[in-house]
């Protein structure tokens, strides 16, 4: 799990940390008070409240807000545009997207993969800011809030996952 703030870039084991995520980030996720930014919420929100009952407040999610600044909002959602373009064409940035499909569980993981996992995140906030600025001058951060607390309203069904096994590297 990548968590990224204005100073800071944060990568938490979620395999090795697993009973500890729920006690440590639960009151941040839920929170009105902070805005939580993902790119294409829908699977995050639902691992988060079927495996750690974490119901995220206030989310921005920079997939959605991009597809109502280009008129693309009506899309499905396997038609949301890549982090890795919403980084480029916004922020000037070709991101490495070598790790992208990885084994992630790995460990220790190589600081290449915590490398490419920290930039994941790294750029979120920027590109909130840069967003939100447009849809508030287009007048549209209001449809774009409605959007995300609809997405973090919505029944989760529970995660029938099995927990993924940790591969450790000798």
């Amino acid at each position: 799990m990548q968590v990224s703030t204005s100073t800071e870039d944060y990568i938490i084991d979620g395999l090795l940390l697993w009973k500890e995520i729920e006690k440590h980030l639960k009151d941040i996720f839920e929170s009105a008070e902070v805005v939580k930014v993902f790119h294409g919420c829908d699977y995050d929100l639902s691992l988060l409240a079927s495996n750690h009952s974490i119901y995220c407040k206030n989310i921005f999610d920079t997939a959605r807000a991009y597809c109502i600044l280009t008129n693309t909002a009506n899309i499905k959602k396997k038609a949301l545009p890549s982090l890795d373009l919403l980084i480029q064409t916004l922020i000037g940035i070709k991101m490495d997207k070598y790790f992208q499909k990885a084994d992630w569980r790995i460990r220790p993981l190589p600081s290449a993969m915590l490398d490419y996992a920290r930039a994941d995140s790294h750029y979120l906030i920027s590109l909130y800011h840069i967003l939100a600025s447009k849809l508030n001058e287009r007048g549209s951060l209001v449809s774009m809030a409605v959007q995300c607390n609809e997405l973090a309203c919505k029944k989760v069904k529970p995660d029938h996952m099995q927990r993924i096994e940790v591969v450790i590297n000798s």
